[in-house]
This record gives structure tokens, C-alpha cells and sequence, in this order.
């Protein structure tokens, strides 16, 4: 697989045309993740960062260290745009949820590339309204719904970012991201695992059942699938 044709996994580079996806190539280096790897908005501001094969979620941090989910970013979008597009305050840690892959673009060539393309421009702004909207009905859902059906929100989000593959991830990082103790966690996914809705390994999660998992999540699944159906259209907007 070529530089470009690995570069054309992420949705976004995927819409550019081949003169701007070129000026991405120059630029861009491929680098891998392992699931568990953070990389800090604040000690990382100077790149953008386009899952092609990973995935990433999104923290915000309590001064104590707790850490709270916020979204899901995987080969649709791209994470460090809020500081790329100086809004530092707004800044979310990034922990790598399935391994794989991401193309770092450092800022100074990404806003020449934004300037420069009108075409990524409306792309880049349309993909952080909807993340947005996503956002704040996570803030919604982990407020008022039950752990089960946040727990099955989660699992298919991931689900639809890698294609149904197993999802690699330990109790201890599925929990942060469900805000849930690990003890709990690990009772919603017995009952699911009872249910033939998964099966689980240590480290390793297999999805058997999807139809049944959306009948356990929440109504805010189906605004995650929604939102990620509309990135994927990005491209339907008029020019």
C-alpha cells in the first residue's frame, strides 16, 4: 500500500483531491499506536492527528485525575483540531482504543492546507459541528442513563469505527471510558456475555450480536450513528 493510499483510509483526506492530497503526503508522517497510548493536547499541541486504522477517544481530566469520555474519533475524523484552530482551553487528551495507525500533520502545514482549500475547510468545520452535538449528548447520557445501556452505546460505536473486528481493550480502560468501576463493568459485561451478545477474552472483546446490543443501548446510540453516517456524506454537501 502506497503513502497516499494509506493517507486515503481517513475519511477526511479521502474527500480532498489528488493536488491537496499530495501537499498532505509532503508532509504527513504515518505513525503506529498501541490501545492504552495517551498523547496529551497540552504536551502535543503542534500536530493534528488522522486515525486511518486506530481509533482514539477524546478525555477531559478533573483536577483530581479523573478522567471523563467525551467521543470517539476514529478513520472519520481527526483529533487536535480545536488546538489547532487555537482553542487551546477547549483541548482533549486523546488514548488510543484500538491500535492502528494515525498520520501526524504538524499545525503549521494544516492551516496552510485549510487557507489554502476551501473544499477541507467546510469539511473540517461540518465534522467538528457534529462531533459537538455528540459530545454534549454524551454529557447527557452519562448524567442520567443506566451502565448497561451506556456500555452498549460504547461497544457499538467502536463496533461501526473497526468494522466489526474484535475490540482489543482492558477492563480498566473500558471502564474509564463507560464511567463505571471496574467491578461494575465487569458485571454489565458478564450479562452481556450471558446474553450472546459478546464473548470475552482478557483484553479482547468479540462482538457476537449486534441487533441485540442495540436493544440494550440508550436512544444516544442512534445519534452516534447518525452523526457518523453524516461525516461519512461530508461529501454530499454542495461545493
Amino acid at each position: 500500500m502506497s503513502h497516499r493510499s494509506e493517507l486515503r483510509e481517513n475519511h477526511l483526506l479521502r474527500l480532498l483531491p489528488s493536488s491537496e492530497l499530495a501537499r498532505v503526503e509532503r508532509s504527513a508522517v504515518i505513525e503506529p499506536f498501541a490501545p492504552g497510548d495517551v498523547t496529551s493536547a497540552r504536551g502535543d499541541g503542534a500536530s493534528v492527528w488522522f486515525p486511518l486504522t486506530g481509533v482514539f477517544a477524546l478525555l477531559a481530566w478533573e483536577r483530581d485525575g479523573g478522567g471523563v469520555f467525551m467521543a470517539m474519533v476514529g478513520p472519520e475524523g481527526a483529533v487536535g483540531l480545536n488546538e489547532a484552530l487555537g482553542s487551546p482551553q477547549l483541548a482533549l487528551d486523546r488514548m488510543c482504543v484500538v491500535g492502528g495507525t494515525a498520520a501526524r500533520l504538524p499545525v503549521p502545514d494544516f492551516i496552510r492546507l485549510l487557507e489554502a482549500s476551501a473544499r477541507l475547510n467546510r469539511y473540517v468545520m461540518r465534522y467538528l459541528a457534529l462531533r459537538e452535538a455528540v459530545i454534549a449528548q454524551m454529557v447527557v447520557c452519562s448524567r442520567f442513563h443506566p451502565l448497561s445501556s451506556r456500555l452498549a452505546r460504547l461497544l457499538l460505536a467502536a463496533h461501526i469505527r473497526t468494522g466489526g473486528r474484535p475490540l482489543l481493550i482492558t477492563h480498566d480502560r473500558l471502564a474509564l471510558l463507560v464511567g463505571a468501576s471496574r467491578p461494575k463493568l465487569s458485571a454489565g459485561l458478564d450479562g452481556f456475555r450471558q446474553a450472546g451478545l459478546i464473548d470475552t477474552r482478557p483484553g479482547e472483546i468479540e462482538f457476537l450480536d449486534t441487533a441485540g446490543l442495540r436493544r440494550e443501548a440508550c436512544y444516544c446510540y442512534e445519534l452516534v450513528r447518525q452523526t457518523y453516517a453524516a461525516i461519512t456524506r461530508l461529501d454530499a454537501a454542495p461545493a
